[in-house]
C-alpha cells in the first residue's frame, strides 16, 4: 500500500465508478464492498485513516448489553452476527474476550443470568463461549485486584476485543488488494455538479487537495458516498448548504492504566454508573483500558480531548471496585472519541447506534450513525443504494491475509522499554502503510500514544529519525515533525 501510487492514479483522469469520502470504519467498509463487486473505487480521507472516531473507540466488537436492556433485539441480533463474522474473518485483530460482571444483589444474579442466556441465544451459531454464573471465590480467582466486599456472585460472558486502528489499516490493505485506490491526507473541498435534462443538479465528481503538495484534483465519478463520520454533515452542506444537521455528536472518553492496577486477563463490566451507563475495564495490549463517558458536544472536533470532569467520572465510578485506590497519577494515557448519532429528541446516551443511509436530490449518498461492530452492514446498505443489491454471494473475506507481519517481529530493539514495539515494526509501517507523519506512526500504525503518552514522547526523536531516513527527509523536517507531535500529544497526556 503506497501513497505515491495512489496519487498517480488520482492524477491520471480515471472516470471512477465510486468515490468514497472518509477513511474511517464506514468509508473503508464502503470501499472494500464496492471494490469487491468490481467497481472502480477511490477512497479519499481528509487526514489519516481512522484518525477520528475509528481509532478512539472502546475497543469492543460486541452485541451490546445496553441494547438488550433497552429490548432493541434487532440491533443485538445484527451486532452478534457481525461479531461472529469479525472473530472468524478478522481474527488477526479481533479476539474473544471473557468479561465478568460482579453483582451485589442476589436478584441481579437472576436478572443477568436470564439476560445473558438470551444474549447467547440471539447469537445462534455465531455464539462464543456461553455465559455462566460465578460464585465469589471464582470471581476472586479471575479478577485479582478486585475489591470484593459486598459481592454476592457474578456472571461471565464473551464479547470481542480489538485494535480499531490496526483493523482499519487491514481494511485499507484489503481494499487496495481488491482494486480500490485509497489516499489519506486528501480532503474533499467541493462537489462537482452538472444540470440534468430536467434542470436538476446532478453530482459528477469532487475536487480534492493533496495536503502534502497542495495540489488540487478534479475527480470524476458516477456515484459518491459520504462516509465522513462526525463530519458527514459538513459534506452534506457542500451539497446542500441550507440542509439542517442530521447527526448529534457525542463524546466518549477513556483512560489507560498500567496492568499492575488490575492484573487480570478477563475484563470487567461495571453494571451501573451514576448516569446509568455501563463501564468497562478491559485488558488491552498489556494495559488496562477503562471507559466510557457520554457527553453531547456542540460540534465535531478533529482532535477531541477528554474533559477533566470525564476523567473524574471514570475514576469516581470505578474507585470502589479496586483494591488499589486509583489516582490521576496512575493514568498512562487518556483519549476521547466522538460518536456520530442519528438526531433524535432524547439524550445522546439514549440515541441508537444504528445507521441510516440517505440520498440527496443531486445523488449524494450519506451514511449516518453506525458503529465499528456493524460497519460492514452500513457499507453494504450504502453500496446497495449506489448500485443495487449484490447478486454474487460468493465473495470471500481476505482480511486475514493482511496479518500484523513485521508488527510481530522480535529480532530488533524496542523503541522504548515501556512500549511493545520494535524498530523493524516502525520501518515496515513507514515503508508499506502510507505513514505521512509521526502521529500516524505512534498513534495508529502502533498504539504507543494510547498505551503510554510519556513513553511515546520519549521515543519520538528516535522514531522521527528512522522515518526521515526511509522517507528521504532532512533535519528541518524532523524538527517540524517533533514540534507538531508535541502539540498532538496534548490530546493524550492526562491532565
Amino acid at each position: 500500500m503506497y501513497r505515491d501510487k495512489s496519487i498517480q492514479r488520482i492524477s491520471s483522469d480515471i472516470d471512477w465508478d465510486l468515490v468514497v469520502i472518509g477513511g474511517g470504519a464506514m468509508g473503508l467498509g464502503c470501499a472494500m464492498e464496492s471494490a469487491q463487486r468490481g467497481y472502480k473505487t477511490l477512497l479519499l480521507e481528509a487526514n489519516d485513516f481512522a484518525s477520528g472516531t475509528s481509532s478512539r473507540s472502546s475497543k469492543m466488537i460486541h452485541g451490546g448489553l445496553r441494547y438488550l436492556r433497552q429490548l432493541d433485539i434487532a440491533m443485538v441480533r445484527q451486532s452478534l452476527k457481525e461479531r461472529g463474522h469479525l472473530l472468524r474473518h478478522a481474527s488477526n485483530w479481533v479476539k474473544e474476550q471473557r468479561i465478568i460482571i460482579p453483582l451485589y444483589k442476589r436478584q441481579e444474579l437472576v436478572t443477568y443470568s436470564i439476560g445473558l442466556f438470551f444474549y447467547d441465544l440471539l447469537a445462534g451459531r455465531d455464539n462464543c463461549q456461553s455465559s455462566k454464573l460465578l460464585n465469589l471465590q471464582e470471581i476472586k480467582d479471575s479478577l485479582p485486584g478486585l475489591a470484593t466486599e459486598g459481592i454476592k456472585g457474578g456472571v461471565e460472558y464473551s464479547d470481542g476485543l480489538f485494535d480499531d486502528a490496526r483493523l482499519a489499516i487491514g481494511l485499507a490493505h484489503a481494499s487496495s488488494a481488491m482494486g480500490a485506490t485509497v489516499a489519506n491526507y486528501m480532503p474533499v473541498d467541493s462537489l462537482m455538479k452538472t444540470k440534468s435534462k430536467s434542470g436538476q443538479d446532478k453530482l459528477i465528481g469532487v475536487i480534492a487537495t493533496d495536503k502534502e503538495t497542495a495540489t488540487s484534483y478534479e475527480i470524476k465519478a458516477k456515484k459518491i458516498i459520504n462516509a465522513a463520520g462526525t463530519f458527514t454533515d459538513t459534506i452534506i452542506n457542500l451539497d446542500q448548504p441550507q440542509e439542517s444537521h442530521k447527526q448529534v455528536i457525542s463524546q466518549g472518553s477513556h483512560i489507560v492504566l498500567p496492568a499492575e492496577v488490575f492484573p487480570a486477563t478477563k475484563g470487567m463490566l461495571i453494571p451501573q454508573t451514576e448516569d446509568g451507563r455501563l463501564m468497562f475495564c478491559l485488558p488491552w495490549h498489556g494495559r488496562i483500558l477503562m471507559g466510557t463517558t457520554d457527553i453531547q458536544m456542540q460540534k465535531a472536533s478533529w482532535q477531541p480531548k477528554p474533559q477533566q470532569d470525564e476523567i473524574d467520572f471514570i475514576l469516581e465510578n470505578s474507585q470502589s471496585y479496586f483494591q488499589h485506590k486509583l489516582q490521576k497519577g496512575d493514568i498512562l494515557s487518556s483519549f476521547a472519541g466522538q460518536r456520530a448519532l442519528i438526531s433524535g429528541s432524547v439524550s445522546s446516551k439514549e440515541l441508537s447506534r444504528t445507521h441510516k443511509i440517505i440520498r440527496s436530490s443531486s445523488g449524494l449518498i450519506s451514511v449516518l450513525g453506525g458503529k465499528w461492530t456493524t460497519y460492514r452492514c452500513a457499507a453494504v446498505d450504502a453500496v446497495n443504494q449506489a448500485w443495487g443489491k449484490d447478486t454474487n454471494k460468493s465473495h470471500q473475506s481476505i482480511l486475514n491475509d493482511f496479518s500484523q507481519g513485521a508488527l510481530e517481529d522480535d529480532s530488533s530493539q524496542f523503541i522504548h522499554p515501556n512500549l511493545p514495539y520494535r524498530i523493524k515494526q516502525i520501518e515496515r509501517a513507514v515503508k508499506h502503510e502510507m505513514v505521512v507523519n509521526l502521529e500516524d506512526l505512534l498513534a495508529r500504525r502502533t498504539r504507543a500514544l494510547f498505551l503510554d503518552a510519556k513513553a511515546a514522547v520519549a521515543c519520538a526523536d528516535d522514531v522521527a529519525r528512522i522515518m526521515a531516513q526511509i522517507m528521504g527527509k532532512d533535519s528541518q523536517w524532523i524538527s517540524s515533525e517533533l514540534s507538531s507531535f508535541q502539540e498532538s500529544v496534548k490530546q493524550y497526556l492526562p491532565q
